[in-house]
């Protein structure tokens, strides 16, 4: 992978600069991602939780991956495309969740994919910018993304191109 330092941090070079997260091991620790479950109680365990935003989501959506009617148990998915939530843990779950469907998760970050041992037989994961044109051959029934508000630039065209 190439990356790029800047004042100690690392970031990824694909569309070097577009993206103004770093990618480093601080980044993930931030996320929550490689934190461990040092503390007894319950309310200081969720600050230790794998991927503490995911965690907090969960917990506001009473353990539901999202509002929308492909995210209740049992709904039929079909096909979903998450886009750019951090480190690909809503689609791990999704897939899980939704066996029959067929999840694509879209980053602009390589070091993702280095994150993860394996993923369910239903997911994917795919380096690409979500603002330049999509590859799919198809359409999708539903498209999560969440915490997007620095990523997008034109959201006018992000919501088109979902749309479309």
């Amino acid at each position: 992978m190439d990356y790029r330092v800047e004042n100690g941090r690392t970031y990824h070079r694909y569309k070097d600069g577009k993206y103004n997260i770093p990618n480093d091991e601080k980044e993930i620790e931030r996320l929550g991602e490689s934190q461990r479950d040092p503390f007894p109680s319950r309310f200081m365990c969720l600050i230790c939780e794998p991927d503490l935003q995911h965690t907090l989501f969960l917990l506001t959506f009473s353990d539901k991956l999202g509002m929308a009617p492909p995210c209740d148990k049992g709904a039929c998915a079909g096909h979903v495309l998450d886009i750019g939530t951090g480190t690909g843990i809503w689609a791990i779950d999704f897939g899980d969740e939704h066996p029959e469907a067929e999840v694509c998760y879209y980053t602009r970050d390589p070091n993702i994919m280095l994150m993860r041992d394996s993923l369910p037989p239903n997911v994917r994961f795919e380096i690409a910018d979500f603002e330049e044109p999509w590859s799919f051959g198809r359409h999708f029934d539903y498209i999560h993304s969440r915490m997007m508000n620095s990523s997008v630039g034109d959201w006018n065209e992000y919501i088109r191109t979902c749309h479309e």
